[in-house]
């Protein structure tokens, strides 16, 4: 689901073009901006901040969000778990190595650069890094996956490769300082 949606971002915002035109070049996005909007989502049990120029659209469960800028992007998703979850640094880190696993097998051009378990705001996260080729573009991707209460919440920071740092470094630590989740997602 998570990479169709990505792939689907990503043709829209590359391939504008009509009949046999060839797309036109898209100048590189502007920086995320220093000034934030909230984003509040009670169904998804979720509040966080994102950069002011970001355009922001809600989306349908499991999808909570998704906010554009150019062609990077971050995307939301609240899934309600019934297995049990993290729940000290021995079973995140599980959850890391699984995950990672995961990842690879799910998508043979992914390339895995990193991956790490952490604290997001008193929550058990795991991050991973990595990239990967989405409609002829070479892309990395941030995935950000908290567990609190019975949800797991990702967050995906995705941008072309080529921009991906100036983007991530006005996105990511924004978010992380400011991501607040219940727990508790309300099915659709």
């Amino acid at each position: 689901m998570r990479a169709r949606l990505i792939l689907l971002c990503l043709l829209c915002a590359g391939l504008a073009g009509c009949g046999n035109d060839r797309p036109p070049v898209v100048a590189s996005a502007p920086p995320p901006s220093g000034h934030t909007r909230e984003f509040r989502s009670d169904r998804a049990g979720l509040k966080v901040s994102l950069p002011a120029n970001l355009n922001v659209a809600q989306s349908r469960a499991p999808a909570v969000f998704q906010a554009t800028l150019g062609e990077p992007f971050v995307a939301c998703f609240a899934y309600a778990r019934r297995e049990q979850l993290p729940r000290d640094a021995k079973e995140l880190d599980a959850a890391r190595l699984r995950l990672a696993r995961a990842t690879r097998s799910r998508d043979a051009g992914y390339h895995l650069t990193a991956s790490r378990a952490i604290e997001v705001n008193g929550a058990r996260a795991v991050e991973l890094t990595g990239e990967q080729t989405l409609a002829r573009r070479r892309v990395t991707i941030r995935s950000l996956h908290v567990f609190k209460g019975d949800a797991e919440y990702v967050i995906e920071i995705v941008a072309p490769s080529a921009g991906f740092a100036r983007f991530d470094r006005g996105v990511t630590p924004v978010m992380k300082r400011t991501l607040q989740v219940t727990g508790r997602v309300r099915r659709s």
